[in-house]
This record gives structure tokens, sequence and C-alpha cells, in this order.
């Protein structure tokens, strides 16, 4: 029985050409479609996610426009850290000073001694912005590697840094964000940090 079934399969598909080539062309065709598409899908997760996590893990931004009706103080922004560890781990206020830049460094921020931690930024040399700094006003900043590279030929550590009327002597160097030297003008490591 079975090998009269198979004899007589083999037979409608040699007597019907066409239709079987039809045939065979619209499941191979599907499956291709199924597998690219999975396959786009994956790689669109993946290009998300590493967009995600380049901007930093499990962090929110919160951006304020011109001019609120209602005030909080600085301390008590830091407070809401602490009545919620379990939904938030740290804090960092960050200021654009952009407008103000140097001939070299387009992105100019004042920021708290969290904020690299947050962003998964590591040092190459020096040191991280420490609450003293921020405490006791010092005038002192973290660069990255694109200033450091072109402004200081890599050798930044210990020298200053003029922004407008002021003076900052560089504490610190961030280890390069983007690994391709001719695309980190205007990126993250075209940044200057200060307390």
């Amino acid at each position: 029985m079975i090998i009269e079934t198979f004899r007589q399969a083999i037979q409608n598909v040699w007597s019907n050409k066409l239709r079987t080539f039809l045939t065979m062309l619209g499941i191979i065709i599907g499956v291709m479609a199924v597998i690219v598409i999975v396959g786009l899908g994956n790689g669109m997760t993946k290009s998300m996610r590493d967009s995600f996590s380049a901007m930093g893990t499990n962090t929110l931004s919160v951006s304020i426009w011109g001019y609120g009706s209602r005030t909080a103080s600085v301390d008590d922004v830091y407070d809401i850290v602490k009545k919620n560890p379990d939904l938030l781990e740290s804090i960092s206020p960050q200021i654009d000073f952009s407008s103000n830049t140097p001939k070299v460094g387009t992105n100019l921020y004042g920021v708290d001694e969290d904020y690299t931690e947050m962003k998964n930024y590591t040092l190459a040399k020096g040191r991280n912005l420490q609450y003293m700094d921020m405490k006791d006003d010092k005038q002192v900043c973290v660069i990255g590697d694109y200033i450091n590279r072109t402004a200081f030929g890599g050798n930044g550590m210990g020298k200053t840094i003029k922004l407008g009327p002021y003076k900052f002597r560089i504490v610190g160097v961030l280890n390069a964000k983007i690994s391709d030297p001719t695309m980190q003008q205007g990126n993250d490591d075209d940044c200057i940090y200060l307390p």
C-alpha cells in the first residue's frame, strides 16, 4: 500500500512538471521570506538595544526647558534617590554650556561626581570629578579623548584649558567611546566636564 502510494506520487510529480516547479518555487520563496523577515527583526532589535545601551544602562534623562512654575532645591532632587533606593541608584544634574565652548571641544557640561559612572565612561588617565570639587568650586575638569589628542597631543593630564575668562586644570582623561578617530569630533569624545 505504501509503495503503491509512493509510486503514484512520483508519477503525478513527473507528469505535472510545471505544477511541481511552481509549487516548489512557492515553498522556497515563502521559506526565504520568513528567514529574511526574522533576520531583519533580530537585527533591528539588536540595533535598538545597542543604541539604548550606548546612552547608559538604566539611565533616565529629564530635560527642563524654560521656567517652570515649581521650584525644587538641589537637596530635594538628591533626596529623591535617598527615598527610593529600590528604584534609583544615583542622580546627576547636567548643565549644558556648549554655547560657550572653546575652539576645541564642542560639548561643555557641568556635572557631578556620579555622571561618568552613570554614562559608563571609563578613565584613561587621572581621576574623575569628586564631591569636594563641587563643594569647594574647584576649577578642574575631565576631558574626552578627542580633545586630549587634538589640543594636547595626548598629554593633557595636569595642563590647563581656558574656557572663557577661566582656566581649568585637567584632572582626568576619558577613554575613547568611538574607536575611529575621524568620527570623534562632535561626539562623546569631544566633551569637557566641569564640576
